[in-house]
Formats: C-alpha cells, structure tokens, sequence
C-alpha cells in the first residue's frame, strides 16, 4: 500500500528494498511496477528495481523491454537510461542496447524517444574506453538525421565529462581521503 509511505519519502523506501535485497521485494516491487496505473509510482518503481545488483534481476529487466505486455512503448526509454545509468547493470544495458539496436530503430525510429537513445547512453559514460565504444557505435548511424545532433552532442558530452574527470580525479580524491 503506497498510500502509508509520505509521497517524497517513497522513492527512498522502494530504492531501499532493492538496495538492502529484502527478500521477495524485487518480485513485489516488478509485480506492482506491471500492475500500477499510478504515473508517479512508476518512475519510481522502475529507477528503483534498476539499483538491484544481481545479474539474474539485471538481465530479467532487459529482456523485458521488448515485451509489451511487460513494459509500454513509451516506457522503454526510461528502463533503458535507468539501466544505463545503473553502476551494475550498465554495462549489461550498454550491450543489450547495441545488440537491440535494430529493434529499437525499427519499433521508435519515427518516434521522438528514438533521438534520445544516444544521449542516454552518454550520460551514463564517464570513462574514455566508454566513449570510445559509444563514437565506435554511433558515428555510422550519424547519417540519420533524427539522430545527427543528440550523437554530436553526446560526444562533445563524454568528452567534456571525461576531461573534468582527468583534470580533478586526484584532486578531489585527495580531498575525499584527508576528509575521512
């Protein structure tokens, strides 16, 4: 019952669950993730069951995604950036989303979700092997104009990301251990 968790509280306590592996949570939270009609309650859901570290959780999510009794159409692009953006599952998701490729161009090609694809695999990169492989993956499709400016742009990202990372890493985990 969402109704007993304070709104801005709930996110919280379902990422929670998941984070602290409480058994059965992952199986409840998926369940009530399919069943739901609560537009808040789903973005919450989803970004929470993305946290679970387990490989098995992981690669259940993604085969998922192209089930649409599972997951809606319109909901397929969050699952993606949640699972990209996730320190367990991204790389998972990084290749799932390059062997997909062609089913997520020919189910979103004419859809505005489909221009977004580059750029949430970008934000989702921090280091120079990633956007090696991300220039490797999306250079060729740059001759799509639906996709030409969020590639560019996720490039010019990676490497901007990538450049504050380099110059400030030593710094700032300097900072971080003199802290403690």
């Amino acid at each position: 019952d969402n109704t007993s968790v304070i709104p801005e509280l709930r996110g919280l306590v379902i990422a929670s669950a998941i984070r602290g592996k409480l058994p059965k949570a992952f199986d409840y939270l998926l369940s009530l993730e399919e069943s739901t009609s609560d537009v808040s309650l789903k973005p919450e859901l989803m970004g929470s069951l993305c946290l679970t570290d387990s490989p098995k959780q992981i690669s259940m999510l993604l085969e998922r995604i192209k089930d649409p009794n599972k997951v809606r159409a319109h909901d397929v692009d969050h699952w993606l950036a949640y699972l990209l953006r996730s320190r367990h599952a991204g790389k998972l998701a990084w290749d799932w989303m390059r062997d997909n490729w062609s089913w997520l161009e020919k189910t979103f090609g004419s859809d505005k979700s489909y221009d977004y694809l580059p750029r949430y695999a970008a934000s989702a990169f921090n280091t120079r092997e990633l956007m090696e492989q991300y220039k490797e993956f999306f250079t060729p499709l740059k001759d799509q104009p639906a996709l030409a400016r969020n590639i560019e742009m996720g490039i010019e990202e990676l490497e901007n990301r990538i450049t504050w990372i380099e110059k400030d890493h030593k710094t700032v985990s300097a900072f971080f251990k003199d802290y403690r």
